[in-house]
């Protein structure tokens, strides 16, 4: 019987020694999930400040390209501006060519009748030459016998008239194509001076028109570069946002792998529960066996002794329907315990490394059935299910004290029924989010939760 006891614990210690030792690995598995979780998000905000530098950097450098833009616009009006003008002054320098064009046209028509009022004059000289050569060549008796061959005195003096008269016409004719010379002469003096004026005009015209093409050569030099310049910054500007694009994908993989990683781990922490709570179930059925067993042989060794009788059912547990034994008569602490002083802690008030979680009560692991009671007097609030609380029970017992059980087998109490300190209100289980028979007990103070093992 020793030997066999002895092999039951050691079982028991195999079981407890694996579940510790698993549940260590499974804790690093976790650990190691979140550590890549943070380092993926990490990562993540490092792509994400990248990028965020890079989209300043492109948002000033498309500024300057907005500027020499502008700059270009200005510079492009300029040259819009110099052509109209360059237009302009096209226009009046062919006016001035063409009025030059004119005046050579009238400057020649004056050339041509100076030199028909020249020759006209000196036809007229060389004819009043001709006349008073021969005059004076052959003498006056012709003139005189001319005169005295008139046979009276009336014709004397008539003959001697024409001869006077055909002198002054000489004179007179002369004189007039010397005045038509001389006006011809001031003409022509008029339109060269007016050619002069026109000429000078035109190498004005021609100036400010060189002046205006160098300019213009100048503008086009400067709207040259600011084109290069917005082309090179605008080269940089996608280039910066192509880095942008790349660094948000980074960041988009970065959170994804983060995400996945979370999931992971809290895929992890739920197989953890899992398994905890199978072994925990092993562990009780272990202990229950052992239990039984000792049940058997105690009441296979007081059958041997003489006057004593086996109990009838006898048991250490809690059969359905059975009714739950009295509670003890007073509890050790300010508040009753909830079964009674029976259990075994579990699990602590408070953190809790294996599933990086606050424990906000206690859990007393006992065998399914166990009647828990209530820790003080006052008002059933909930009895009903939750999905994570499975069957359990809420008593608001006044000035700001409320206590808590949860995955109850069933309850014994419905919401706004009045209860005693220690009356019966459920049996433990292992119903909702739980990994064995245990009851979880919570005791909250004006809203928080407290360590119930201070207050029992």
């Amino acid at each position: 019987m020793k030997q066999q006891k002895r092999g039951i614990i050691s079982f028991i210690l195999a079981v407890v020694l694996f579940a510790a030792m698993g549940f260590n690995a499974l804790a690093d598995t976790v650990e190691e999930y979140n550590q890549a979780a943070q380092d993926y998000s990490h990562a993540a905000d490092e792509a994400g400040a990248v990028a965020d530098e890079a989209q300043a950097e492109a948002d000033a450098m498309q500024q300057v390209v907005n500027e020499l833009a502008g700059q270009r616009d200005v510079a492009e009006a300029e040259k819009m501006a110099l052509l109209a003008r360059l237009d302009e002054v096209a226009a009046a320098l062919d006016a001035t060519n063409l009025a030059i064009q004119e005046k050579n046209v009238e400057i020649t028509q004056a050339e041509a009748a100076y030199v028909i009022a020249v020759v006209e004059e000196n036809n007229q000289l060389q004819q009043m030459e001709m006349r008073i050569r021969f005059m004076f060549e052959n003498g006056n008796t012709q003139l005189i016998e001319l005169m005295f061959s008139s046979e009276s005195i009336g014709e004397f003096l008539n003959r001697a008239e024409y001869i006077s008269q055909i002198s002054q016409a000489d004179r007179d004719l002369l004189d007039k194509f010397k005045a038509v010379v001389q006006e011809v002469i001031e003409l022509r003096e008029s339109l060269e001076e007016d050619y002069a004026i026109l000429m000078g005009l035109q190498e004005q015209q021609k100036d400010q028109q060189a002046e205006l093409e160098v300019i213009l050569e100048e503008t086009n030099i400067v709207i040259a570069n600011l084109e290069g310049q917005i082309g090179a910054n605008a080269a940089v500007v996608q280039e910066l946002m192509a880095r942008v694009e790349t660094q948000r994908a980074i960041q988009a993989q970065h959170q994804q792998a983060a995400a996945e990683a979370q999931a992971a781990a809290e895929a992890e922490l739920v197989r953890i529960a899992e398994e905890q709570r199978i072994a925990e179930e092993l562990r009780l059925a272990e202990e229950q066996r052992i239990a039984e067993e000792q049940r058997l042989a105690n009441e296979a060794a007081a059958a041997e002794q003489p006057g004593n009788n086996p109990p009838a059912g006898g048991g250490s547990g809690y059969e359905a329907g059975t009714p739950p034994p009295p509670p003890p008569a007073a509890s050790t602490g300010q508040l009753f315990h909830p079964l009674g002083g029976a259990g075994r802690l579990s699990s602590p008030f408070g953190w809790r490394n294996w599933d990086n979680a606050f424990h906000n009560g206690i859990d007393l692991a006992a065998p399914e059935g166990t009647p828990v009671f209530a820790a003080e007097a006052g008002t059933v609030v909930i009895s009903g299910f939750s999905p994570s609380a499975g069957n359990w029970v809420v008593i608001n017992h006044g000035n700001g004290l409320v206590t808590k059980y949860m995955h109850n087998v069933s309850n014994a109490v419905v919401a706004g029924q009045q209860v005693s300190r220690g009356e019966l209100i459920g049996h433990v289980g292992n119903t909702g989010f739980s990994f064995g028979a245990h009851l979880h007990f919570e005791v909250h103070i004006n809203g928080s939760p407290v360590n119930p093992l201070n207050h029992l």
